[in-house]
């Protein structure tokens, strides 16, 4: 009966409203498709792991890309004329010009084939380090991120953990995918925007119930006797499930969603070799899209909890929304700017304060018992109630 209360037309529709509006910015903060270039493409072309067969095909690619780019220069009458014949001769020219010694003629960066020459060899510059290198880069994003020093400054102790992670990172070098920056930052920016959704979602669900008790005097019923007092503590279950729900159902949503776009990736390892940020966990992008379902699950259970008991049993709809959107408010900015920027990477803003593995879904577990704790504190109160109270 209390999840029937919770789940009525109403509420839901104010719901699907803030999904729908949710969706938006969740679209807008995917990078799948760079410029017209299709980066699923990309990051699935040469495998999933940066080992010594895709180091060999890049090669190989590049090798491809530049006699395209001679017959390409062989077609073009200003570039005979300037002796460009290959890719070689094309850098001396592009020298010279930049030196100011030959005035510009040749356009190459229209050519396909010097596109791809480009994208090959960043690849291949971003990639193709040694372990030691990879170790000292990891180490400097380490400092950057948790002590904001960069480029030799003094850095000081970095937490046992993180000395561990990036230990544990170089010894997998060879296991390394193939996935491009812009898939790391789509889960990153995109599903922090999915968290906000799914807490906010809830939040909505779930503050009528409490509200709509005391308009129809249901409150001052239950009030009047120990067993109805009790009925608090199914409302609290009630609650706490219904936002679950509602916060798993959005993740789930935007999991398959983008599980969908990057079907020809999803049995890639998060860790890339294009991508220098540090994440905590092993895994596949598959198992990050359902990391991040759950954690909407548990983000929405402890903000809708924690909002509803401290709304309590407003005498009206107004009074009820006065008191909710501030809070509403301040928990978008926290799970959009704390909790679930870059989720479960080093750079969250949490690793500066506790620099543990998992500190987001800690954190919204000890929100969760707080709201526990602050629900099971009104039921006690109401059971010690007499009845002239």
């Amino acid at each position: 009966m209390e999840m029937r209360k919770i789940w009525r037309p109403l509420p839901v529709l104010a719901a699907l409203i803030v999904l729908l509006v949710g969706s938006f910015f969740i679209v807008n903060f995917t990078y799948l498709n760079n410029g017209g270039a299709d980066v699923v493409a990309e990051s699935a072309e040469f495998g999933p792991v940066y080992d010594a067969r895709a180091r060999e095909r890049i090669r190989s690619e590049i090798d491809k890309a530049k006699q395209a780019f001679a017959a390409d220069m062989a077609a073009d009458p200003q570039a005979r004329e300037q002796g460009v014949t290959d890719y070689d001769t094309y850098q001396a020219w592009s020298e010279r010009m930049t030196a100011g010694k030959d005035a510009p003629a040749i356009d190459a960066y229209r050519l396909a084939s010097y596109q791809r020459i480009n994208a090959l060899e960043l690849i291949q510059s971003q990639a193709d380090i040694g372990a030691d290198e990879l170790r000292a880069r990891l180490l400097d994003q380490a400092c950057y991120t948790l002590h904001e020093a960069w480029d030799g400054y003094p850095c000081g102790a970095l937490p046992a953990t993180v000395s561990a992670r990036i230990d544990a990172l170089t010894a997998q070098y060879d296991s390394r995918s193939m996935l491009q920056y812009n898939v790391n930052l789509t889960l990153q920016d995109s599903g922090k925007w999915m968290l906000m959704t799914a807490t906010l979602c809830a939040m909505i669900l779930t503050s009528f119930p409490l509200t709509r008790d005391r308009q129809l005097h249901v409150t001052a019923l239950q009030w009047s006797s120990r067993t109805g007092r009790r009925i608090r503590s199914l409302q609290m279950c009630a609650i706490g499930c219904s936002a679950a729900l509602a916060g798993l159902f959005v993740g789930g949503l935007w999991a398959v969603w983008l599980g969908v776009r990057m079907r020809p990736i999803l049995g890639f390892g998060i860790d890339s070799a294009l991508y220098r940020d540090i994440a905590w966990f092993d895994g596949t992008v598959l198992q990050w899209l359902a990391a991040y379902a759950l954690t909407a699950g548990l983000a929405a259970a402890a903000f809708a909890l924690l909002s509803a008991g401290i709304v309590g049993a407003q005498s009206n709809g107004i009074r009820m929304l006065l008191i909710v959107i501030p809070i509403a408010v301040a928990s978008a900015c926290c799970v959009n700017f704390v909790i679930g920027k870059y989720l479960y990477y080093l750079g969250n803003p949490l690793n500066r304060v506790l620099a543990v593995p998992g500190v987001e879904a800690i954190a919204l577990t000890a929100m969760l018992m707080l709201a526990v704790g602050l629900w099971l504190f009104i039921v006690r109160r109401l059971r010690r109630r007499e009845l002239t109270d």
